[in-house]
């Protein structure tokens, strides 16, 4: 039975990662926001977590080579951020005054497109070109420890990545590189990888939270973001959302799998396009600010919520036909170039059973 749950925190995770970069169009508006809901940003920390509890979910008892792992990350992730990356390069070199928050310089170009971490030439933060992209430069980086963990033998690779992911943490706290490529590789964020690891492996051991207490224990661990979210600050993020993020996806797996989730096409659709909006909604966000500033001029209140409200429906239809239109197509031809056409199984669109167990719609990572 495919892991719908985690569809759904998926698409969650998505849509408050669109909220949250609602502020910088309503600022450029003349609003003032001091009391913003920052927290929103955390549908990043589950994400990750996500990641790490579906690259073991899909790997742990399967049969999966360091090679085709990193194959089928490279279906999966590449082809959208490539061309979505690309978009930007065209619009820079043919209309660089419609990029609000964008310039071209090769070296952080070349950088994106490389998932390496790169000063971004206009807000200086380690951010690609496609600025959501930042946390692909911290998923890469997982990828290759993870694939690095497929060498072992199956027993170890659980330790194996606990040592590696918490000896980069415990350096970086200890060491605080000033050099920000190494920050980025010593973040705490590298924990919530880990963590949901660790998830996946209680779930697959069949180590659940009892059905009764599973919705309060989502409830109170999804609480807890935004009452911790003042302490989560780069440093210390990952330790702070990290663990009730973690808490959370386990939450909602045991629900599930305790008999009690409930069915929604919508939030899983959106779930299945999340990565789709995610990596296309701050390009639709400024569309929508500069055009609806040049429509209305109007930064009332009610103006301001008539803003969001068909911000988010663009960047829903966006990236709902993104994911139709663009994600999907340039992830099969992705993978008949690298060799699998049509058959081999997909590590790509939903969550579910373990590589090999099921039919590759059942398959799933983020």
């Amino acid at each position: 039975m495919p892991l719908v749950t985690i569809q759904y925190a998926r698409a969650v995770a998505a849509l408050m990662v669109v909220v949250f970069h609602l502020k910088p169009q309503l600022q450029r508006m003349g609003a003032q926001l001091d009391a913003w809901p920052h927290w929103l940003a955390s549908g990043v920390d589950v994400f990750f977590v996500i990641s790490g509890f579906i690259m073991w979910w899909t790997t742990r008892d399967a049969v999966v080579s360091p090679g085709d792992f990193v194959r089928r990350r490279i279906e999966r992730i590449v082809p959208l951020y490539w061309i979505i990356t690309t978009f930007y390069v065209l619009v820079l070199l043919v209309a660089p005054r419609l990029m609000q928050t964008g310039a071209l310089d090769w070296p952080h170009v070349l950088s994106s497109y490389l998932f390496l971490p790169y000063p971004h030439p206009v807000v200086d933060l380690m951010h690609p070109l496609v600025t959501p992209g930042w946390t692909l430069n911290y998923e890469m980086f997982f990828y290759v420890i993870f694939a690095a963990a497929l060498f072992a033998p199956r027993e170890i690779r659980l330790p194996l990545l606990a040592v590696t992911l918490v000896g980069l943490v415990v350096a970086g706290v200890a060491l605080q590189p000033q050099n920000r490529f190494l920050g980025v590789y010593t973040s705490s964020l590298l924990l919530e990888f880990l963590l949901g690891v660790v998830v996946a492996e209680l779930v697959l051991r069949r180590v659940l939270i009892p059905a009764a207490a599973a919705l309060p224990a989502a409830v109170v661990a999804f609480a807890c973001i935004p009452a911790l979210g003042g302490f989560a600050d780069d440093e210390m993020r990952g330790f702070v959302w990290g663990p009730p993020a973690a808490v959370f996806v386990f939450a909602i797996v045991s629900l599930e799998l305790g008999g009690r989730a409930f069915r929604s096409a919508t939030l899983l659709l959106l779930g299945d396009a999340s990565y789709s909006i995610y990596l296309s909604h701050q390009l639709t966000l400024s569309a929508a600010g500069q055009a609806w500033r040049r429509a209305f001029d109007d930064a009332s209140a009610a103006g301001r919520a008539g803003f969001c409200l068909a911000a988010m429906l663009a960047a829903v239809i966006v990236g709902l036909a993104c994911y139709r239109f663009v994600e999907r197509p340039a992830n099969r031809l992705a993978r008949r170039l690298l060799g699998r056409g049509r058959t081999g199984d997909r590590t790509g669109d939903r969550a579910g059973g373990r590589t090999g167990d099921r039919p590759a719609e059942a398959v799933v990572n983020r």
